[in-house]
Order: C-alpha cells, then structure tokens, then sequence
C-alpha cells in the first residue's frame, strides 16, 4: 500500500490535519515568498498613490490636528464636535479623490492578483494549467461580493452611529459611545461570520477553474455542487477569519507594548517599532493565505481523489478531515460571545460606570473571546 493510501485510511482531526497544513507550507519559504513578491509589489506603489493623494488632499484642506489630539472619550461631545468639524473640512475632497482612485486600486489588485496567484499555484502544483482570463474575472467577482459586504457594514456603523452619537447630539443629550460600541462589535462579527459562511465560493471556484479547466460560471456553478465538501470548506473560511483576528490583536499587544516607556523612547523608535510590527503582521497574514490556498487545493484533490504525479508529497503531508459540526460550534460560540459582551457593557452602562473603562472592557472581551475561539470550538484529543 502506498503512503499516500495508507495515510488516507486513517481519520485525523481537523485541527492536525490544518497544523500539517502549515507544516508543509513552511518548509517551502519559497512560496511564502513568491506570495509577499506579488503583493507587495502591488501594495507599496499603491501605498504611495494613497499617502500622496492623501498628503495633496491634507495640502489644500488644512484641518486642526492640534485640536484632534486633544480631544478625549472623557468629553465624548467635544470629541464629537471636533471629529465632525474635521468630517466637513475632508468630506468633499476625499469623495471626489476616491472616485478615481478606489477604481484604480481595484483593477489593478485584480491584475496583480491573478498573475501572481497564478505563479503560486503553479508552484504548489506543476500540473495546474494556468486560465489567467477567468480567473481575472472570478477575482473580480470576489472583489465585487467584498465591496458588498464593506458596504452593508459601513451602512450599520452609520445607522449605529445615527441613533447613539448624532440623534442625542442634536437633542443636547450626552452621546452614548458604549451602545455605539457595542452595536460596533456586534455588526463587524455578524458581517466576518457572514463572509466567512459565504466567501468559501470565490476561495474555491477558482481552483476548480484551474484544475477542471472550466470556465468562470462553470466554476461557480461546480461550487455549489460540491456536497459534504461545501461544510469543511466553511470551516477552513471560518478558521482562517479567526486566525486573522487573532493576528490583529497580537499586533496591536505589540504595538502598545512600548508605550510604558514613552518617558525613555524616542519618536522615531516607536515609530520604527511600529513599522515593523506592521510588516511582521503583513508576512504572517501571507503566510496564511498560503496555507488556504493548499488548505483548499488538497481538500479538494483528496475528496475526488485527483492526485498528480507531482503533488504526491502534497498529498502525503496533509490530510483533511474535520469534523461538520466545527463551524456550527464556532458560529454558537461567536453569537453567544456578542451577546456576553454586549450584556457586560449595558449592565456596566446602567452600574454608571465611566464609558472609557467600559470600552476597555469591551476591548479585553473581545480579544479574550478571539483567543479562546478556537480552544471552546475545537475536538478533543483522542485518548
């Protein structure tokens, strides 16, 4: 019996199966690397564009920055007064830049995307023959369902914003950042778990469209058709959103770890500091999307059993076999943990405890909940 058929006889948990996923990818740099090449080759020009339109744009509309720094949440009207004046002066001149530059930046993220995602993958696999022209459009596509769901987001956050800043500001009433908070908390997990549940067909259609070499709506159309296979690639969107989010928080701990010593730092330390925190945060965030990538690719060879000749040891080192009831767990435990905190802070609100302790309360939740995300949701072991 070969290896490959030996190993896939036997039943392993998700979570090892996704720890041997990494494994195989780190001890191929290569394709991390060729992953941080295409995208930073793309982000560091497009960075430059964005902070010099933003530099022209700050040029001819001066705002008061002295005024913003010291504005407090222990003033939240002040505050509110300040950032809403600073909104007037930027308002117009940011809309009109970004009707050009928000085009721009996505059609060539799509250009940059498919060639260099392209390049990855034919790395990881030598068989997989390149459709550059659909898999251009399915990036698109995703691009669009994003913009979509940016877009829902930023509605509630304004509508949020609406009924617990601006309505009570206009009728002289102190504005309530706690319940803004919390409705801020609830709409960003509720939009992450609903993109996460639903992204699974832009990650895996053009894979398909590459190894079955079908077109763009064909390979939509096979996502749909893909069974019990659908649920673990749920699980795998759901699990990388937690990673994510994990990341982000590990980043801003580092970030604020110099802080206590602002009194024996310099500014161009924190700021080094800072950089480099950032591109640490950026390279592991490649590393993981690399590590969906072949998350997916495998999954998928392994449930039609289409192993090429040149991605055996691929196929030896991972397989997948998660459980279904993964991702309705982590959705439960990611409803129930809303609801904790937003309990928390509208009894810590009613207790008439000061608002910045309560959102630093909703801070440490919300991380704590990221942390033990995956510890309440995962198997355990097998004895």
């Amino acid at each position: 019996m070969s290896t490959y058929q030996s190993q896939s006889s036997k039943t392993i948990r998700g979570t090892q199966s996704f720890v041997g996923t990494m494994s195989w990818v780190w001890k191929r740099p290569l394709l991390v690397g060729l992953e941080i090449l295409w995208r930073w080759l793309w982000g560091i020009p497009a960075l430059w564009l964005t902070a010099r339109t933003a530099k022209r744009i700050l040029d001819q509309h001066p705002v008061d920055w002295a005024a913003l720094q010291h504005a407090s949440l222990l003033d939240p009207m002040h505050a509110a007064e300040v950032a809403g004046a600073i909104i007037a002066v930027l308002a117009a001149p940011v809309t009109e830049a970004l009707t050009w530059l928000l085009p721009l930046l996505m059609l060539t993220w799509v250009a940059a995307h498919t060639i260099g995602r392209t390049i990855v993958l034919h790395r990881i696999d030598p068989e997989l023959i390149p459709r550059p022209a659909t898999f251009l459009l399915l990036t698109l596509l995703r691009l669009v369902a994003l913009a979509l769901a940016f877009a829902v987001w930023w509605r509630a956050l304004l509508w949020s914003s609406t009924i617990t800043i601006a309505n009570p500001i206009a009728q002289g009433r102190e504005p309530n950042l706690v319940g803004y908070c919390a409705l801020l908390i609830v709409f960003s997990m509720g939009v992450f778990v609903l993109w996460g549940v639903l992204s699974w067909v832009f990650s895996i259609a053009p894979l398909l469209a590459v190894v079955r070499q079908l077109t763009a709506a064909q390979a939509i159309r096979e996502s749909f058709r893909l069974g019990a296979l659908r649920q673990k690639l749920v699980e795998i969107n759901l699990v990388m959103g937690i990673v994510k989010i994990a990341l982000i928080v590990l980043a801003m701990v580092f970030s604020a770890t110099p802080l206590p010593f602002q009194g024996v730092t310099t500014e161009s330390f924190l700021h080094s500091w800072w950089t480099g925190v950032t591109v640490a945060y950026l390279i592991a965030s490649d590393f993981f999307h690399v590590a969906r990538a072949v998350a997916y690719l495998q999954l998928y060879r392994r449930a039609t059993g289409c192993c090429g000749r040149h991605n055996a040891a691929l196929c030896c080192c991972i397989l997948f076999a998660a459980a279904r009831r993964d991702g309705m767990s982590f959705a439960l435990y990611l409803i129930g943990y809303i609801l904790f905190i937003a309990g928390v802070a509208y009894a810590a609100h009613l207790a008439h405890v000061p608002q910045h302790w309560i959102f630093a309360l909703i801070l440490v939740l919300a991380g704590a909940g990221v942390l033990t995300g995956v510890k309440n949701t995962r198997h355990k072991d097998p004895a």
